[in-house]
């Protein structure tokens, strides 16, 4: 085998490893799911490598959770390629492809692929909306624009999960605040919403009760905001709202630190709450 021979077979090793490594578990899937992801998204890759057509087309990423991945390229003439992967209970992994519309400063995505079809990455929304904030581009899904406000509020870190970031802009320099539509830039800066325990509901099958707080639509609580515990001193504790109603709310717990005492996570009517993330909590 040649010197030259060798170092081209290297070069074509390394570049399916990092194809490979791009796609994170994709790998895994039967091949008449994998395979058809993989041709669209080379393409999408391919035609993003030239001049761009739009500033907004590109590859995006998000953060759903601990352990979690999710990827969204696009490209006005190729459409769109997306997966989701997590390493949680083994190696697992979800890809969705299809067309992509830019219009009126909306982006529309498409699905080709069946409502039923195996290992499928539903989105919770179609229709993205761009940002600007300062020299980075996000896609927000349209329908969650006050909860990326509220989350940025927050100061969490969680507009993350609920926002795409052109990976290309990771580093880019922004201000405080991100060129939102009008009604939702007035939600930026607003007080922290705060609120306490008045109900802990009963025979609950998660792993904690849901509870009820004395905050609901009067003081602007929007469904799937987060809400931290404040004033325990050792404990720390996030939950999610998943109802809401004109003066209170219901939430669940999603994350919680304690120390050694384990009767001190069991939440009572002097829990207290607030929608900005304390600094001495950890959220992974």
């Amino acid at each position: 085998m040649g010197l030259r021979f060798s170092f081209q077979l290297t070069i074509l090793i390394f570049l399916l490893l990092s194809q490979a490594a791009a796609q994170g578990y994709v790998v895994i899937l039967p091949d008449e799911v994998k395979n058809p992801f993989q041709a669209r998204y080379q393409r999408i890759s391919e035609e993003l490598r030239k001049p761009a057509s739009n500033v907004w087309a590109g590859s995006y990423y998000r953060d759903p959770g601990e352990t979690w991945d999710e990827e969204l390229v696009w490209e006005p003439t190729t459409g769109f390629a997306a997966y989701r992967e997590t390493c949680s209970n083994g190696p697992r992994a979800w890809v969705n492809y299809g067309s992509a519309t830019y219009r009126d400063g909306v982006l529309t995505l498409s699905s080709e692929r069946n409502d039923t079809a195996e290992f499928l990455l539903k989105f919770s929304e179609n229709e993205l909306t761009p940002i600007s904030w300062g020299k980075q581009h996000w896609l927000v899904p349209t329908k969650d624009l006050a909860l990326f406000a509220y989350a940025i509020n927050a100061r969490s870190g969680e507009e993350y999960s609920i926002g795409y970031l052109k990976f290309a802009d990771r580093e880019k320099s922004r201000p405080r605040r991100p060129a939102l539509p009008a009604k939702y830039l007035r939600l930026l800066g607003i007080p922290p919403i705060k609120a306490s325990v008045v109900e802990i509901g009963k025979g609950a099958t998660k792993w904690y009760p849901s509870m009820t707080i004395s905050a609901g639509k009067d003081k602007g609580v929007i469904e799937g905001m987060s809400f931290w515990l404040v004033g325990r001193k050792g404990i720390g504790a996030e939950v999610i709202v998943t109802e809401v109603h004109d003066r209170t709310s219901i939430v669940q717990i999603t994350g919680i630190e304690s120390g050694d005492a384990e009767d001190d996570t069991i939440p009572t009517l002097r829990w207290r709450f607030t929608s900005r993330m304390p600094s001495t909590f950890f959220r992974y």
